[in-house]
C-alpha cells in the first residue's frame, strides 16, 4: 500500500472533520443572529433587505393539524373532515402537509392571522384544528444592480 496517499486520506479525513465542527459552531451562531435579525425586520416592518451581496427576507408559512395528537382523541376532527368532503385526507392518520396546503388555500394573498384562516373554514372543522404560522429568515443572492 502507499503511505503518501493512505496519509492523504487521513489528512482528508481529519480537514472534513475540523469543517464540519466549524459548521456546527457557525449554525448555532447564524440561529441566534437570524433570531435577532428577523425579530427586529418584523418589529421594523420590513419585508427584506440587502447587505453584502445577500437579500434576507422574512418568509412565512402556515401548518395545520387536528387539535388533539392522540388516536382517540383526532376522531371529532376527522368526523369533521369527512363532513366537509376531505376524506381523502384520512388515512389511519391525517397527512399533515395536505392538511396545512388546505388550510393555506384559505389565505391566498398571505396576510390573515392564525384566527381569521381558522374563522374562514368549514364550520365543522374549526374547533377541530390547530393552525400556527412559522416565520423564519430566508436569504438569497442579491441581484447585482447596473449603474449608468
Amino acid at each position: 500500500m502507499d503511505e503518501r496517499r493512505l496519509n492523504k486520506l487521513i489528512s482528508y479525513y481529519k480537514e472534513v472533520d475540523e469543517i464540519t465542527k466549524q459548521l456546527e459552531i457557525l449554525s448555532v451562531k447564524i440561529d441566534e443572529e437570524e433570531g435577532y435579525v428577523l425579530e427586529n425586520m418584523q418589529k421594523a416592518g420590513t419585508q427584506s433587505l440587502t447587505r453584502g451581496g445577500l437579500t434576507l427576507y422574512i418568509s412565512r408559512t402556515i401548518w395545520a393539524s387536528l387539535v388533539n395528537h392522540d388516536d382517540v382523541g383526532k376522531q371529532p376532527g376527522m368526523k369533521a373532515l369527512e363532513t366537509i368532503g376531505l376524506k381523502h385526507l384520512i388515512k389511519p392518520s391525517v397527512n399533515a402537509s395536505q392538511l396545512s396546503s388546505w388550510v393555506r388555500e384559505y389565505d391566498p394573498d398571505k396576510r390573515l392571522s392564525p384566527d381569521e384562516i381558522r374563522d374562514n373554514l368549514p364550520e365543522p372543522i374549526q374547533p377541530e384544528i390547530k393552525i400556527s404560522e412559522v416565520f423564519k429568515l430566508g436569504k438569497r443572492k442579491a441581484k447585482s444592480r447596473k449603474v449608468n
